[in-house]
């Protein structure tokens, strides 16, 4: 929560990367509350920040 309200008073963009095959149920019932976007793959994460035609920078390797 308190990552989240960081987000909301600054602005930043904030990316988590949840080892597991699922959410834990706790961060899974946070993350409702906000506006974010989930992915299961490096590819789907590359296609969410970079877009599906950007080159590949260091920053989306």
């Amino acid at each position: 929560m308190r990552l989240l309200q960081l987000r909301a008073l600054t602005g930043i963009r904030l990316t988590l990367v949840c080892r597991r095959s699922y959410l834990p149920a706790a961060l899974h019932q946070v993350l409702q509350t906000a506006d974010c976007a989930v992915t299961t793959d490096f590819q789907a994460a590359r296609r969410h920040y970079c877009g599906a035609t950007a080159p590949v920078s260091p920053a989306c390797r």
